[in-house]
């Protein structure tokens, strides 16, 4: 049981968050959710070692955040801000050891190094060498980039995926778990819920992706993790391996997470209904799927003014 503390304007930010954070978070919410917590203790630990809870206002939380985007995807940053504006909040608000809001008008930075090497969709001819890449190689990883692009399963879910959740039989796929990737000492065996209700479903499948599997799922027993038995089970390692096929394929840099995108956008480009692309992706409801359909439309409206553009040069 954690022991209560009385904490002053005078004590370290980073033993608050450590304090807080296993007070009202471990076991409250799910290992991965909690890692990531844990993650930005650490860099708290790193940036601000011997910041005092008195000493933060919101100039200096915007430095911090401004800091830390460097290198780091918009997502990242996102993460970063909002696991440690929480207790900050706190502090404020319910403890009043800091005086004024802290994270008033602080800003998300835009990650410009990301956006510039990362694209979350690809043109149709840049999809398609990515897949003859892929079909080239035929390794562990580019099978695993293959099955996330065919299915748009999340990481996670990827990662749960065991031989008992395949029916090769009538070309189906059931989602029904995620694997604690996160976690280096998880047992192959060792599953945690989905993300939500909707998350649990049963996709079809085409051969390739079967194909793809079958690969991989020699000696692994009928309840383990296919890919986490033998390939890296951190997603930042898979992201590397991605990032040099895509060089090869000379395509924006992906990450696993984009393949998920590629998929939707793919089916969305088929004039596949939102709903089940929705469903199809587990999501909840298909405001997300409908993003897909507004880039889409963008993209058809650049290309459209370009082609107007060209056409009247021809006029003289």
């Amino acid at each position: 049981m954690q022991e209560q503390r009385t904490f002053t304007k005078n004590d370290r930010f980073v033993d608050y968050y450590w304090y807080w954070l296993k007070l009202y978070k471990q076991g409250q919410v799910r290992p991965k959710t909690f890692s990531n917590y844990t993650l930005v203790a650490r860099q708290l630990e790193r940036m601000w070692p011997n910041k005092k809870i008195g000493e933060i206002t919101a100039d200096s939380f915007q430095q911090l955040v401004n800091e830390f985007a460097p290198g780091h995807a918009r997502g990242s940053i996102q993460k970063f801000y909002t696991y440690a504006r929480i207790p900050l909040l706190r502090l404020h608000h319910y403890e009043k050891l800091i005086d004024r809001d802290p994270t008033y008008g602080v800003k998300i930075p835009n990650a410009a190094d990301a956006q510039l090497t990362r694209a979350k969709f690809l043109e149709k001819d840049q999809l398609q060498r990515l897949i003859k890449t892929l079909e080239f190689d035929q390794g562990t990883y580019s099978d695993g980039f293959m099955i996330v692009l065919r299915t748009g399963m999340r990481f996670g879910e990827f990662m749960g995926i065991t031989p008992d959740d395949i029916n090769f039989g009538k070309g189906t796929l059931t989602i029904n778990k995620t694997w604690d990737y996160a976690n280096r000492n998880t047992p192959y065996d060792r599953f945690q819920p989905t993300k939500n209700k909707h998350s649990i479903r049963e996709i079809v499948i085409d051969g390739v992706t079967m194909e793809c599997f079958k690969r991989n799922m020699e000696g692994c027993g009928r309840g383990e993790t296919i890919f986490g038995t033998i390939a890296c089970r951190q997603s930042s390692g898979w992201n590397k391996h991605l990032a040099r096929i895509c060089e090869f394929a000379q395509i924006p840099r992906l990450s696993m997470h984009s393949l998920r995108h590629e998929h939707a956008t793919f089916l969305a480009d088929e004039n596949i209904p939102p709903q089940e692309i929705a469903e199809r992706l587990g999501h909840a409801n298909d405001q997300i799927t409908q993003k897909v359909y507004i880039h889409r439309l963008e993209s058809a409206r650049e290309k459209g003014r370009e082609q107007i553009l060209e056409e009247l040069t021809k006029i003289g």
